[in-house]
């Protein structure tokens, strides 16, 4: 006996050799041209592959070809002794052209125009070949005549559609040119199968004729494809997209190159391909793919001295330069300068983490000095946290580089922003200690709060009013922040309190006119332009605000705030004064502008009464009335809509930086050249006496805490957790105490096109929307999971049901191919009458219905009610039960008998009749 080795089978050929011969059988017409089969790179093999659902590749199927040769051949003449021989690569061409000629299957259309000589010259380069000779050791040259890569064939197919709107995408195989330049051959092919051949003949000095022939030999009708955006023509696209965006150059080469009713050229590219060549060329001017890295390589390279502080987590980057810190000391020494802070976002894009995950929203921070004359930004900051400690050391770095404390600071009513100017620019550790501190004492800077941003609150709290009511409410809002006398902004408060409390208007019952008409008069009267109060305040003149930018919820009716100061208390006294006179008059008319909300507010906004008005505008000698943020919001502007105009937003950090440092530089430049002296200044420090704080300490914890939440862009947006059957982590640690979680398999649903069709014997099956059968299914996958008991109850099923069957084979196996089988098998026979013949041999079941179809089909044949028979008695059925079974009870030896829709007869008789549900 011979010993013999197992030899393990290979893995099955994804398709059978059998089908694979019949293919070729049925297209040996196309395959075989003049008795030679056509070259591997002809489209006929692609086509032929994609009807195999690219299951076997082109090139597979030539080299299965020319291996059927003789078959192939004895089916076209019934000689299969012939042998068949491929196209050599010298005469392919000239078989291919012969064929062209004389096959019945080709069809052929010729195209010929003239060009000027100097085009094709254009397209001509010189090309240096060498070529070593290992026998004599020596190296020769060559030098041949080519065509221009990725140029000529561009023009090509550029001067076919503009004369004869071929929209093949040819894309082309080999040129030749001969050495006197007076003719030239090109061929390509098209993804529809289209074959190109071009004959470039030199007619005179100055004309060059051009002969198209495009033939389909093989009668495919594939899609044309496009053009392949290559180098150099690549580079030249993205220079033209960098000043426009890609949707608007693809419209404007489509009023080029397209009239109405004319298919897309095969030269104008998609917008994702334009973009993707745009992002890749623009990517390699970056200096990492890091943009943190790349702004160090920025910090010690070209931006040395400008870049002075970089976070990585959380991420933050100081940058400010030399000229910029120049000129801000120049001009303290000569005029009165204020600073402007502000920040805005959308401009930033976020930075990846290593875990995956993003950075917060990054904003911009800018401090724009203003004089009477000229504005620069002087410091900036870009940072994804927005909470005190962040803006004072922003603010810190700034000072501690050896600039001088700014006279007057501007910024929003946003509680982080303000706390980090007063602790910087002041050294009071609360907005409350400083307030106070400016009734009796001179400091240094003057914190300021925005009109702009404090008239936009109020309007927005006043938007469902009349219009009326609006206006003047708004419009005395404007005078009280003009005023710059404390009596005067008392009677106005006093007066408006007065109106917003009040009821009831008009005469009194005595017949005098109530106090709260005279306010309405007196109020009306400061917005005449006519009288001697003429302080109206026209917002225009701050510029346009950002609303995406400002929180309407401001620390100014914050009414969790209990820190109370001096100017609560002053309001306060106004406020009871008020009351007095409310609780005393009864007048005859009903008040409009009857508001007491509008009151409350405006009582809370006092807490820092100083910061929004003018009160101490001559203490400071504040060059502007009322106090605006005007030149920051106008630097936002320059920033967005000029500087990165033509910019992809959101731009990468290190991006922007360089760029706006380079524009600074410029401009800092501009503005150098009008000053005339320069001199250093030396750094003047607020006043700042630390025992009038320390009762203070809970204010200060509590106002370090405070976060600038920019109109909730600076939250994190927290992902929507996933559900219950998929991946999550925070469901895992919930639910992991003291057990493990298992993974549930979900069978796919007919409809998707990537299940195939299920054979039983010769038949093929599709099945489709199968949601209903699918619900069921994973209803007792879940509870096998959840409930022993059912899997007991299944185990006992499963021989007599099919669905049973399934079940437990995928909690045990998973899905696989015969899981799918056997959802198959149930689902053939319960929609029998629903099967269509789609193909010979294949049919699709539409499996369309509800829930109860599926389980009255499945579980139609199970006992619903098992009744135990323990009499003789005659029972009588009233109404229909389904799949109902009688069973011996424990009492008797009664047979089991099916009950019917009338009656049933038990013959013996028991003590007992039972019903078990």
């Amino acid at each position: 006996m011979n010993d013999f080795e197992y030899v393990r089978p290979g893995r099955p050929a994804n398709v059978d050799k059998c089908v694979i011969r019949d293919i070729l059988l049925q297209h040996k017409d196309q395959i075989i041209v003049d008795r030679k089969i056509v070259p591997k790179k002809y489209p006929v093999w692609s086509v032929l592959s994609r009807k195999l659902d690219s299951k076997i590749s082109a090139i597979s199927l030539y080299v299965m070809a020319f291996k059927e040769k003789e078959n192939l051949l004895s089916e076209i003449d019934g000689n299969s002794s012939t042998s068949l021989h491929d196209n050599s690569a010298g005469d392919s061409e000239e078989s291919l052209q012969t064929s062209l000629n004389t096959s019945e299957l080709s069809s052929e259309e010729l195209f010929c125009l003239e060009v000027p000589a100097e085009d094709f010259e254009n397209l001509l380069e010189t090309r240096k070949s060498v070529r070593r000779d290992n026998l004599r050791g020596k190296r020769f040259t060559r030098t041949n005549i080519k065509l221009k890569k990725g140029i000529w064939q561009f023009w090509i197919t550029n001067e076919l559609w503009l004369h004869f709107k071929v929209k093949c995408g040819f894309n082309y195989e080999y040129n030749y040119v001969t050495s006197d330049t007076t003719h030239a051959k090109i061929k390509g092919h098209c993804d529809c199968g289209n074959i190109i051949n071009v004959d470039l003949m030199k007619q005179s000095d100055d004309k060059v004729r051009i002969e198209c022939r495009i033939t389909n030999i093989f009668k495919v009708k594939g899609i044309c494809g496009k053009r392949y955006l290559r180098e150099p023509l690549r580079t030249k696209m993205v220079e033209k997209l960098k000043i426009k965006s890609t949707v608007v150059f693809r419209s404007e080469e489509a009023n080029k190159l397209m009239e109405e009713g004319d298919v897309e050229p095969p030269h104008l590219y998609r917008a994702e391909v334009l973009s993707t060549a745009k992002n890749q060329i623009i990517s390699k001017t970056y200096l990492s793919k890091n943009p943190i890295t790349a702004l160090h390589f920025l910090k010690v390279g070209s931006l040395q001295g400008s870049i002075h502080n970089i976070g990585l987590d959380p991420f933050f980057v100081h940058f400010w330069s030399i000229h910029q810190q120049h000129i801000y000391r120049s001009c303290m020494k000569n005029d009165h300068c204020a600073i402007s802070i502000d920040a805005t976002g959308s401009i930033i894009k976020k930075n990846k983490k290593p875990d995956g995950s993003q950075s917060n929203n990054i904003f911009l921070y800018n401090a724009v000095m203003y004089t009477r004359n000229k504005q620069i930004p002087i410091f900036h900051m870009l940072t994804e946290k927005h909470n005190t400690n962040m803006i004072s050391y922003w603010l810190g770095e700034w000072l501690r580089s050896g600039n001088p404390l700014p006279v007057e600071v501007i910024c929003d009513s946003s509680i982080a922003l303000l706390t980090a100017c007063t602790r910087v620019f002041t050294g009071f550790l609360t907005i409350s200690d400083y307030v106070d501190a400016l009734c009796t004492r001179h400091i240094a800077c003057y914190i300021r709060i925005d009109v702009a941003h404090f008239i936009k609150m109020y309007a927005v709290f006043l938007k469902t009013c009349n219009k009326s009511v609006k206006s003047l409410y708004l419009g005395i809002i404007g005078q009280i922040i003009m005023c710059k006398d404390e009596n005067m902004a008392k009677t106005i408060i006093f007066h408006l309190l007065l109106i917003s409390k009040s009821k009831r208007c008009g005469n009194l019952p005595s017949g005098e006119i109530s106090r709260c008409s005279t306010s309405k008069k007196y109020l009306k009267s400061l917005l005449d332009p006519n009288t001697a109060y003429d302080t109206a305040y026209d917002m225009e003149e701050t510029g346009d605000i950002d609303s995406g930018d400002i929180d309407t919820e401001s620390i100014l009716f914050n009414d969790n705030e209990e820190v109370e100061n001096i100017w609560l208390r002053w309001g306060s006294q106004i406020d009871e004064e008020v009351k007095n006179v409310v609780n005393q008059e009864n007048a005859d008319d009903d008040n409009a502008h009857f508001l007491p909300q509008f009151s409350e507010k405006l009582l809370k906004s006092l807490r820092w009464f100083p910061l929004w008005s003018n009160i101490y505008h001559s203490k400071f000698k504040s060059a502007r009335v009322p106090a605006s943020s005007a030149p920051v919001e106008g630097e936002f502007n320059i920033v967005k809509n000029h500087v990165f105009k033509m910019f992809p937003k959101p731009i990468r950090p290190d991006v922007f930086v360089e760029k706006y440092s380079e524009y600074m530089k410029g401009k800092c430049k501009i503005i150098d050249a009008e000053l005339t002296e320069i001199m250093d200044v030396d750094v003047v420090t607020g006043e700042y006496d630390p025992d009038e704080t320390s009762g203070r300490t809970f204010e200060a914890i509590k106002a370090i805490q405070e976060v600038e939440d920019w109109g909730g862009l600076a939250t994190a947006v927290k992902s929507r957790g996933s559900r219950y059957l998929t991946k999550n982590y925070d469901l895992f640690q919930a639910t992991n105490e003291n057990k493990k979680l298992q993974k549930i398999p979900i069978m796919k649903n007919g409809n998707i096109s990537s299940l195939q069709a299920i054979k039983f014997k010769k038949e093929e099956f599709s099945f489709g929307n199968t949601c209903a059968f699918d619900s069921l299914l994973q209803i007792f996958l879940v509870g096998v999971f959840d409930h022993p008991q059912l899997r007991e109850v299944l185990l006992r099923l499963q021989k007599d049901m099919k669905f049973a069957e399934l079940v437990l084979y995928i909690s045990n196996n998973g899905i696989n191919q015969h899981a799918y089988r056997l959802r198959g098998e149930i689902l053939k026979e319960i929609y029998k009458e629903s099967t269509n013949v789609l193909l010979e041999n294949h049919y699709l079941v539409n499996c369309e219905s509800n829930i109860i179809t599926v389980v009255t089909n499945i579980f139609g044949n199970l006992p619903s009610i098992q009744e135990a028979a323990v009499t003789s008695w005659i029972i009588s059925i009233q109404h229909p039960i389904v799949g109902v079974q009688i069973k011996p009870g424990k009492y008797g030896e009664a047979p089991l008998v099916e009950l019917d829709d009338c009656k049933v007869f038990l013959p013996q008789a028991q003590e007992k009749l039972s019903i078990q549900l």
